[in-house]
């Protein structure tokens, strides 16, 4: 899908797990299958998913797309928490000046 929005430069993805794991249903269930429960699917051993691209079962290209979209997801989501957690620490302390000069007054 293309969307023209005159002005935005960038829309950012957040909260897309379940959706980057339909769409990539195939590298998720063979990530069930490595040796490590955490393996990046480097250069780790017994890594299923390097086997599939190996074997020509899986393309090389989809492992990427995968890591990059699982990337920016991380990033965008760590920023949205991090612009969360300001919004309420500039919040909390407008209240405590708003009460410190109503105790003055």
């Amino acid at each position: 899908m293309l969307i023209d929005t005159p002005g935005m430069r960038e829309l950012q993805l957040t909260e897309c797990d379940d959706g980057i794991r339909r769409t990539f249903s195939d590298i998720d269930a063979l990530a069930t299958e490595c040796r490590f429960s955490d393996c990046q699917h480097k250069a780790e051993p017994g890594c299923a998913v390097r086997q599939a691209i190996d074997e020509g079962s899986l393309d090389a290209r989809r492992l990427t797309n995968f890591q990059k979209l699982n990337a920016e997801q991380a990033r965008n989501t760590a920023s949205l928490q991090e612009r969360r957690a300001g919004e309420r620490q500039f919040s909390k302390m407008v209240k405590s000046v708003v009460s410190t000069k109503a105790r003055r007054k």
